[in-house]
């Protein structure tokens, strides 16, 4: 069975506009991209990308080294309509086409959005340097007419396609831009362009021809979305073989795909995917009128997404409307926002069958968490016009990218606008199978509405539900004033009330519901909860304000994950000094990152060097909203910590945070203080080598048996009631083992820590000669370990398979019944029994 997945996408470039263009307030978006398509790009798995950036210029980007390949610099000034384009017209030799909306060279805006430039590039050319800014510019469209997109495809390639606003599709010769052939997509002057796509002709399933390419242009007309299809020849003679009509009015519409097997889809704004499939069966005489296509299923109901233009919640800052790109098949890669407005959620679905197959998710950046941006994933899907018939998948790439909305650029022109370009690789099935979709139902389920939710509209909250809402807003618009006490009030009586209610205390009112089944937390009012007390940093440093008291309550029921906040738990409550909520998340939250926690400890070690009779140290930082951990303290809460990394991740994060080393014999002080208490601490009292009562258990078969678990948590509550105690001896080994790992050169090139480690060194002895002695007794004490062990196994053999055994007698008896049988008979068939005796 075919694997999808979607890998963890990269960076391909940054773009910062010019503060020349920023002042001209455009509505164009800040980036635009495509994928270059052609011999040499197919013969690569990475291929390139064409990006031109507003107030910069034109560039083709090499994927597989993240450096342009070429690049077209044009100045603050320039500005570009729509996506440029690029072909590869003989190995190693491009073409470059644009859309001017402004140059320093027009200063009419008659010509914008209705002039192509044209370059001609030969990277490995000596005269490259020069002769790439030569460029050809010609006029394509009269005024008042305006080109919406550019569009080629290797079924034509000695042509490029023009796509007017008003739906008039335009063939050009790719060398000189002379007009061959204008096809006109409607008569109706109030229709515009929504999207158009360009397949060849010899990979489309939804159309007799074999040459030339097809058109697919999406319309929006009075009437809703209609979809014309054009056949395009190499004679430049065209033909109209589709002409189709949807249900859907433009301001209803998200995001159309389509691809050449004819899976169209459409992303409505309430959340409702719709599926489609143009095929040449559904084909009519289109003299007759455009034909109205059903979906091939009900729509899928998303849900966990964000919806910008209808989502009620006022506290999402950063939101995006989602992207869609048609893949294989009946394969689609959908890019959306969560509703908690922190991360994207990039995931591919069949829709033939209305399953999830691949989730990935990454964290919004920093630089778009402030405010509204825009999403677009790429207009091209994977190539398949090389895939051969025993291939069952496709590894390609898609394109991501991210820029600032128009009315956040708009409202903020002293600010830069940076857009990000990413590459999401990706890997699906060539087709659409059932296997594939088997199973995939609980999956899938998780993104969908629930049949009760998505017939009821709106949807009805319950009492607790809308309790907990309000407490969200009350506790935001609180910190949001700084008025912390007021947040920690409304969550305290909420919390109050709604315990009381979870537990029956309290009786039925219009507002409470007695026995309601949902719980007081859930996971993401959780995950909503903890972005209000911990928004990200602002750039210039400073913190919003939080509720340490709230925070807490979540910590201490152990509802709070490190993946819930951008950037990690402990560096957004090590950004506000909130020292008390840290040591209480070393006990209630189970991922933290070992990075975080030495690099914590390594501020902490940096605190503790510091003298504190001097006044004049700490004015420079910000006075700790709680007072900083002791040295001792925090290093045994990190000892204690019990984490999922490995030895060798502990000791790369101590390599990269102590290069001090200063701070490393800090540590090491601490540590051999520890193990010389508890080496005197041995030496005083008696050794207690058999295990306390309080150290054993019964097993589920009534066997008594030692409990390491229990051993541990007692010593580890023993050392934790002596503030900065040794943790336990063990574990003050192991953590010792990986220090001297990352950090012994340098105490060795450190001259005061050599008493340190000569003292470590002899008390180590001690113990390592102490633990030879132990080995000693391993011969006495394995018999009692043998019967131990046998008592184990005979305890968990069943009542009646022990029954069965002893009715059968020991070997002795079954030896001599055998051996009696097996006399009496003499032989068994043609073999004879002997037994033999040495």
């Amino acid at each position: 069975m075919s694997k999808t997945s979607i890998e963890e996408p990269f960076q391909l470039a940054n773009y910062t506009s010019s503060f020349r263009w920023k002042e001209k307030k455009s509505t164009l978006d800040h980036v635009y991209v495509s994928q270059l398509s052609g011999p040499l790009s197919k013969s690569r798995r990475e291929g390139f990308v064409t990006v031109s950036a507003q107030g910069d210029g034109v560039h083709i980007v090499d994927i597989s080294t993240l450096h342009p390949l070429v690049s077209h610099t044009l100045g603050p000034s320039a500005s570009f309509s729509c996506p440029s384009l690029t072909t590869e017209a003989e190995e190693n030799q491009y073409i470059t086409y644009a859309v001017i909306e402004s140059s320093s060279e027009s200063t009419s805006t008659k010509d914008s959005g209705r002039v192509i430039w044209k370059w001609n590039s030969k990277p490995e050319a000596v005269a490259s340097v020069t002769e790439s800014q030569k460029k050809t510019a010609k006029t394509i469209v009269p005024a008042p007419q305006r080109i919406h997109g550019l569009h080629s495809n290797i079924g034509l390639a000695n042509r490029i396609f023009a796509l007017t606003q008003s739906g008039t599709l335009i063939a050009l010769d790719a060398d000189t831009l002379e007009e061959k052939a204008t096809i006109q997509a409607s008569s109706d002057e109030s229709s515009r362009v929504v999207k158009a796509f360009l397949f060849s002709a010899s990979q489309c399933s939804f159309s007799n021809s074999t040459t030339g390419v097809l058109a697919v242009v999406a319309l929006s007309t009075k009437s809703g979305l209609q979809i014309k299809v054009f056949a395009i020849d190499e004679m430049d003679t065209y033909s109209t073989i589709g002409d189709y009509a949807f249900n859907h009015k433009e301001e209803q519409i998200y995001e159309i795909s389509c691809n050449q097997t004819g899976y169209f889809s459409v992303l409505c704004k309430n959340g409702e995917w719709f599926t489609y499939l143009l095929s040449s069966d559904s084909q009519t005489d289109v003299s007759t009128g455009p034909t109205h296509l059903s979906p091939l299923s009900p729509p899928l109901k998303l849900a966990n997404l964000s919806f910008p233009s209808i989502s009620s919640s006022k506290t999402t800052s950063s939101t995006s409307p989602p992207s869609l790109l048609s893949l294989t098949s009946s394969h689609a890669l959908l890019a959306a926002t969560s509703q908690s407005a922190t991360d994207i959620h990039l995931q591919i679905w069949d829709l033939q069958y209305s399953v999830l197959l691949a989730v990935h998710t990454v964290p919004i950046p920093t630089a778009f968490l402030a405010a509204p941006f825009t999403m677009r994933l790429g207009s091209r899907g994977p190539d398949v016009s090389s895939t051969t018939s025993a291939q069952t998948s496709i590894s390609d790439q898609a394109l991501l990218v991210l820029s600032p909305a128009v009315s956040s650029s708009k409202d903020s022109a002293s600010q830069n606008v940076t857009s990000s370009v990413l590459v999401v690789p990706y890997t699906v099935p060539y087709r659409s199978t059932i296997a594939a979709a088997i199973g995939r139902g609980a999956f899938t389920k998780a993104w969908l509405k629930s049949a009760d939710n998505a017939k009821s509209s709106p949807v009805k909250k319950s009492s607790v539900e809308a309790g907990r809402e309000k407490m969200i807003a009350s506790v935001r618009s609180a910190l949001e004033a700084g008025q912390v006490k007021v947040a920690d009030k409304a969550f305290s009586s909420w919390l109050e009330l709604s315990e009381k209610a979870s537990k029956g205390e309290t009786q039925p009112t219009e507002t409470t519901e007695p026995s309601s089944p949902s719980p007081v937390f859930t996971h993401s009012s959780v995950k909503e909860l903890i972005a209000v007390l911990l928004p990200p940093v602002k750039p210039s440093g400073k913190t919003a304000a939080h509720s340490p008291e709230i925070l807490r309550s979540l910590l201490q029921r152990s509802l709070v994950s490190n993946s819930m906040i951008e950037g990690g738990l402990i560096s957004a409550l090590k950004a506000r000094s909130d020292w008390t909520s840290i040591e209480i998340a070393f006990g209630s939250v189970q991922d933290l990152p070992v990075a975080d926690i030495i690099e914590c400890l390594a501020t902490v070690t940096r605190r503790h060097r510091q003298p504190s009779s001097n006044a004049d140290v700490m004015q420079v930082d910000p006075e700790p909203s709680t007072p900083i951990t002791s040295l001792p303290t925090f290093l045994s809460h990190v000892i204690n910590y019990q984490s999922s990394a490995t030895p060798s991740q502990v000791v790369l994060a101590l390599k990269r945070y102590f290069r001090d080393p200063e701070d490393v014999r800090a540590v090491a002080q601490v540590l051999a203080t520890w193990i010389r208490s508890l080496n005197q601490q041995r030496k005083s009292q008696n050794l207690a080598i058999w295990p306390s009562n309080k150290d054993m258990e019964l097993n589920q078969h009534g066997v008594w048996v030692f409990s390491l678990k229990n051993k541990e948590r007692r010593s580890t509550k023993s050392a934790a009631k002596k503030a900065g105690g040794p943790p336990v001896f063990e574990k003050v080994i192991v953590f010792l083992q990986s220090f001297l790992d990352a950090c012994f050169l340098s105490l060795l090139q450190h001259p005061p820590s050599h008493p340190l480690l000569s003292e470590l060194q002899n008390y180590l002895g001690d113990e390592s000669a102490f633990s030879d002695s132990l080995i000693q007794l391993q011969g006495s004490l394995e018999p009692f370990s043998i019967t131990h062990q046998k008592m184990l196994r005979e305890a968990a053999v069943p009542e009646k398979e022990r029954e069965r055994q002893k009715q059968k007698g020991d070997w002795r008896q079954r030896r001599n019944g055998a051996a009696g049988v097996i006399g009496a008979v003499g032989a068994v068939g043609v073999y004879q029994l002997e037994e033999l005796a040495f």
